[in-house]
């Protein structure tokens, strides 16, 4: 944080990710003049950044440079997601979906470090912490989210036969990871949120199982038809 004064005004000036929460981050993506950034980077009104000399608004540059560079860096001591519950798996996972994308690591850090239960206020209490903390901690979930998936398209991932197409299987599509909550319940309501509560690894092991079930049965089916 760098001090200025104007007219006997002090400013105090952000020269580093380290001076921004993920608020302010926030405000600076969706402000649609470049002024307006400039403005929350030093906290200098609009009105007079317009009356600034030329060589103030080079020193005023200087400062807030280092939001023109943004990368992630290595952080310990972040929780294993394949440790945690199936339920908040699928809350990252349905962010991942939204269209404001710089706030996916901000829901990240309140899913996995936060009340995942009472979300919202946890995505507001994230908001007011340190940008750094927020970008590096909630971008490890998302990457760890990134490797889950691509594990599941390849051990998980059924392609539906020509008989399980003209039968309908598609119209199961829009239900989404319902279908997944619902077969690992049994098809009983009432177990949903149990099978929420449980840590991902296992769900993924029985969802896994389950796989390996269907196709022995389609595979014995196939054999025994075949013999008669």
């Amino acid at each position: 944080m760098i001090k200025a004064k104007i007219k006997n005004k002090e400013y105090n000036i952000k020269s580093s990710w380290n001076d921004l929460t993920y608020q302010d981050y926030i405000n600076i993506v969706n402000c649609k003049e470049n002024i307006d950034a400039v403005s929350i980077l030093s906290g200098i009104e609009v009105e007079t950044l317009l009356k600034l000399d030329e060589q103030s608004l080079k020193n005023l540059s200087a400062c807030i440079s280092f939001i023109q560079e943004l990368e992630q860096e290595e952080v310990l001591g972040c929780l294993n997601i394949r440790e945690q519950t199936f339920g908040q798996k699928i809350l990252l996972q349905e962010k991942l979906q939204i269209d404001n994308k710089e706030m996916i690591p901000a829901y990240a850090l309140a899913i996995y470090e936060y009340n995942y239960e009472q979300l919202e206020e946890s995505f507001l209490e994230v908001l007011k912490m340190s940008f750094r903390d927020v970008y590096n901690r909630g971008m490890n979930y998302v990457n760890q989210l990134s490797e889950i998936l691509k594990s599941e398209s390849i051990h998980l991932k059924s392609t539906p036969n020509s008989e399980q197409r003209r039968a309908g299987i598609d119209m199961f599509d829009e239900f989404g990871v319902m279908n997944t909550i619902d077969s690992l319940a049994g098809g009983d309501i009432l177990k949903y949120e149990q099978i929420l509560k449980i840590d991902y690894n296992t769900v993924f092991i029985k969802q896994k199982m389950l796989k390996f079930a269907n196709q022995f049965q389609e595979n014995y089916t196939k054999i025994m038809s075949n013999k008669r």
